[in-house]
């Protein structure tokens, strides 16, 4: 009988053709060990991962570079007295919210809207109207602006200056979708009397609900 050619007995080196055989074979398979075990060790890369969701990218409504210009050249067509030809490039569906002089305004459509500006028309007469900052956020999908108003009161010929806080919602192509205004009501009150404030239809909630077409109040 001949003998085992690979024998358990370790060498630094091979002796012999035999023995380099057996050397290279314990080699390979001491290889394939570590590399199996590497690979079950090895992290589960996240896209295998049992379960992973995939990162969806932000959602950029308008590019808020483009947004900021629009707004700007909304206010300077509301300094011109040109909110109708703005209005007319808005949605049926805009909603339009004022704390105004004390009393809230809530107006729907853009008849709603039209009656806004055909309230503030009536009670003040604005001589300068101008955005002092305007911050779009990264989406492009919500606006504040920081108004100044001055010039004089209608109603009691008072002179003023004040500052309105706008809030916008924003929606596809840079159209309104919700426009909030939050006024210095103390010094509203003051300007326009609360005998001049729009009709309240729920005057329980002290909130003036006004679908489309109907009018705040008659100016």
């Amino acid at each position: 009988m001949v003998a085992s050619a690979c024998s358990g007995t370790a060498r630094a080196e091979p002796s012999s053709a035999t023995d380099a055989l057996c050397f290279s074979r314990r080699h390979l398979l001491h290889g394939l060990a570590v590399s199996g075990v590497a690979s079950v060790l090895a992290p589960i890369p996240p896209a295998l991962a049992k379960g992973a969701k995939e990162e969806k990218a932000p959602t950029v409504v308008n590019d808020p570079v483009a947004l900021k210009a629009q707004i700007e050249a909304q206010y300077r067509q509301w300094a011109s007295g040109q909110s109708d030809t703005w209005l007319a490039g808005q949605p049926e569906t805009i909603k339009w919210q004022s704390t105004y002089n004390g009393t809230p305004v809530k107006l729907k459509g853009k008849a709603g809207a039209a009656q806004y500006f055909a309230m503030l028309k009536a009670d003040l007469d604005i001589q300068s109207y101008k955005p002092l900052a305007i911050f779009v956020d990264n989406d492009g999908d919500e606006a504040t602006v920081v108004v100044e108003a001055s010039g004089f009161s209608r109603r009691t010929q008072a002179p003023f200056t004040t500052i309105f806080l706008h809030q916008y919602t924003i929606g596809p192509m840079g159209q309104v979708l919700k426009f909030k205004e939050v006024t210095d009501t103390a010094l509203m009150a003051q300007l326009v009397p609360s005998e001049a404030a729009p009709t309240a239809a729920g005057a329980e909630t002290g909130e003036s609900s006004v679908e489309p077409g109907s009018a705040a109040r008659s100016v």
